[in-house]
């Protein structure tokens, strides 16, 4: 409100200095003015005065007693007409030679030069300057006088008082006009009245007066001669060339000037404050208690209070419309917060049910892990006892061929058993989170090659042509979880033999787009449909005509669950009869192979180790019986214990070339004993320890190695595997045996 009052005042006291300038500038023009008028006739009565001079001489000019007298008759003549002249300071005759014949009063003329001008120009002639510094100056006037022949005999001087022109111009001037000065032609100043013999002399060259010099009237402001600032008219004497210039203090012009403006601004001044308070004290009961009041029901809702109103009576107009605006909003949130308490409610229910919901379901998921798992372990157990036993009577050279593809067919019937179990474990660890993976240097080439090798024998019994197409460019090391890309490969490349009857199965492996690597396989096999490609990748899924081959279904929808986690992506290209081409393109950035990584490229089989002294501790009879006939079949010596206490107890007390552990045992499990062992000192808790479980999920294979285990072998056991683990270690052996 106060900025309103003062936007409305300001103007006001702007438009009132505004007009006092213009006044106070237009007072300084019409004073400049009237001193200009003031100097004009001031000057004209000193023309006139000179004037009277001239006729005056003019009139001694005829006298004879001057114009030819001797000295004693001139100078009685001068006696006599000297007095009763006010202006007149002397009178003086001289002769042609500017040498004085008789004078009255007259000073000794040092310069001549006005004399010299009036002979030279047989006229009357007004000097230029004031003659007698520092005297009171005289201006002269000088008559020539012809003689007989019409030279010029001799010549009248009178000296004119210059304070006599100044005295006839003080009854002039004004109130308020101080001073007046003349100044001859050369700009110096001869006279100043009221006198001030320091200006006497001084050029007004080079001051705020010089341009009163120009020989024109007129009237400025500037600089005093004395101090402060002045106003003056200036105006030029005819017949002459002497300036007389009348000066006036601008304080004493502007004087009652600013004291009329100091009573209208403090009238102004005076009127804004009362206007001001004024539109306080009202504006505070009609305007602001209410606007308060209006502020305070804003903030009120503003702070959560929706039950507040403005006032709306007290208001008219735009203010009024806002205060019934505000109210409406008021209103409204009001309304919406009810209706988002009551949704609010219901999502807290809904999402109460959601996590009831999740955690059963992640429950559920546990459970079904849980049951997956401890179904997997179950099922290898006893499948170690049979897959074990069909590899001993598989090796023995006495059996019929009949006893021959019976135990070649229950090998294969385990095998089989042993893809389903890896598969539902790979979709549970997937559907449960737990599939990482663990990128390392991997040689395109080698990994392919070793998946081949494994495929290639199945090819070959169904007289499939089997081959693998690898790009130049495709075939460096990059880094990858080779685990998972096998398993990927020998996914596509199985299932490819699977279905295919008759023709080839092609492995190609090129760049891709956008710098990933594509694998393709593709096979002369059925085809499938559009509709069939559409769900190819789904769980538990067997297309027409596949009832006869074996799987469970699972195999292709991991495949797509591997490559999503690998950041690929994966497709099918197949027309029913023209066989089907599966594509897979994995972002695989290059890398650097090391000594480590190329010794740990796949191999098919290790070549046999020499005889062995081993510990195998199970709890489980039927696994301690086929581990040692397998063990001792390949020309090992093999001691058994049935649980961790009588491991760690027999790998301490003895020395052995390696220790086998199961991890789920009674009483002390396997991993408790390996870490036994590594904790004891001596050469005995360096031997390497071989983890043997029912349990293959890559968390529990980590936690063997951390626990200290140097390899690990999955059940049911196989004779080639145990082969492969056995020579793997015999660097380990060799070393131990070397420090005892």
């Amino acid at each position: 409100m106060i900025t309103l009052i003062l936007l409305a005042v300001l103007p006001l006291g702007a438009l009132t200095v505004w007009e006092q300038r213009r006044h106070t500038e237009a007072h300084l023009i019409e004073t400049g003015l009237a001193l200009q008028d003031l100097a004009v006739n001031t000057a004209r009565e000193q023309a006139a005065l000179i004037g009277h001079a001239e006729t005056f001489l003019g009139g001694l000019a005829r006298i004879p007693s001057l114009a030819e007298g001797t000295a004693e008759t001139c100078g009685a003549a001068l006696r006599s007409l000297a007095g009763g002249t006010p202006w007149l300071r002397f009178l003086g005759v001289y002769d042609a030679e500017a040498r004085p014949v008789c004078t009255e009063g007259a000073p000794v003329l040092h310069d001549t030069t006005p004399l010299h001008a009036a002979l030279a120009s047989r006229h009357f002639h007004l000097s230029d300057r004031a003659i007698g510094a520092p005297a009171p100056p005289v201006m002269l006037a000088v008559q020539p006088v012809p003689g007989a022949g019409g030279a010029i005999g001799r010549l009248i001087v009178a000296g004119i008082d210059l304070a006599a022109l100044g005295g006839s111009a003080r009854p002039q001037r004004p109130e308020g006009a101080d001073a007046m000065l003349l100044a001859d032609a050369a700009g110096t100043i001869i006279a100043r009245f009221p006198p001030a013999p320091e200006l006497v002399g001084r050029s007004l060259h080079g001051t705020d007066l010089a341009p009163t010099l120009q020989g024109v009237a007129g009237h400025g402001q500037g600089a005093g001669l004395l101090g402060g600032q002045r106003l003056f008219g200036f105006a030029p004497i005819p017949g002459t060339r002497a300036t007389l210039v009348v000066g006036r203090d601008t304080e004493v012009v502007l004087a009652r000037m600013q004291d009329l403006q100091h009573r209208v601004l403090l009238l102004v001044l005076g009127v804004a404050l009362a206007a001001l308070a004024l539109a306080l004290v009202a504006g505070r009961w009609m305007l602001l208690r209410p606007m308060d009041r209006f502020a305070s029901a804003v903030r009120r809702i503003a702070a959560g209070d929706l039950g507040a109103r403005a006032e709306t009576g007290r208001f008219s107009g735009e203010i009024g419309a806002l205060a019934a605006e505000v109210n409406g909003m008021a209103a409204r949130l009001a309304a919406h917060r009810t209706e988002l308490e009551a949704k609010n409610a219901e999502l807290g229910r809904l999402a109460e049910q959601l996590a009831a919901a999740r955690d059963a379901a992640e429950a559920a998921s546990a459970a079904k892990t849980r049951f997956v798992g401890m179904l997997s372990h179950e099922l290898r157990t006893p499948l170690n006892g049979i897959f074990g036993h069909a590899q001993l009577l598989g090796a023995d050279p006495d059996l019929t061929p009949a006893q021959r593809r019976c135990a070649e067919q229950i090998t294969a019937s385990g095998e089989h058993l042993m893809s389903m179990i890896r598969e539902l474990l790979d979709l549970a660890a997937i559907e449960a989170g737990k599939v990482t993976l663990s990128p390392a240097p991997v040689g395109l080439a080698a990994l392919a090659e070793a998946c081949t090798a494994l495929i290639r024998p199945a090819a070959a019994a169904k007289g499939l042509a089997f081959g693998v197409e690898m790009a130049p460019r495709a075939a460096g090391w990059v880094s990858v979880d080779a685990l998972r890309l096998r398993q990927v490969l020998l996914n596509l490349l199985g299932n490819a033999v699977k279905f295919t009857t008759r023709g080839e199965v092609v492995l190609r492996i090129h760049p891709g787009a956008e710098g990933r690597t594509r694998f393709e396989v593709s096979d002369t096999g059925p085809g499938m449909t559009e509709a069939e490609r559409a769900s190819i990748f789904q769980e538990f899924l067997r297309l027409a005509g596949a009832e006869r081959a074996e799987g469970s279904g699972l195999g292709l929808a991991i495949t797509a669950r591997l490559v999503a986690l690998m950041g690929g992506s994966i497709g099918c290209d197949s027309q029913p009869g023209q066989g089907s081409l599966f594509w897979v393109e994995l972002p695989l950035p290059p890398a650097q192979p090391d000594a480590a990584t190329e010794a740990a490229a796949p191999s098919a089989l290790l070549p046999l180790c020499e005889p062995l002294r081993l510990l195998l501790a199970d709890d489980v009879l039927v696994n301690r019986e086929v581990a040692r006939a397998l063990l001792n079949a390949a020309g090992h010596e093999v001691e058994v214990v049935a649980d961790g206490a009588q491991a760690l107890q027999a790998a301490l007390a003895e020395d052995w070339d390696a220790v086998l552990l199961d991890i789920h045992m009674p009483v002390m499990d396997g991993l408790t004993a390996a870490r036994g062992i590594r904790a004891a000192t001596g050469p005995r808790a360096r031997v390497p320890i071989l983890a043997v479980t029912a349990s293959a999920n890559r968390a529990e294979v980590e936690e063997c190695l951390s626990a200290g285990m140097d390899a690990h072998v999955e059940k049911p056991l196989r004779a080639w595997e145990l082969q492969n683990a056995l020579a793997g270690i015999r660097a380990r052996t060799q070393g131990f045996a070397a420090a005892q």
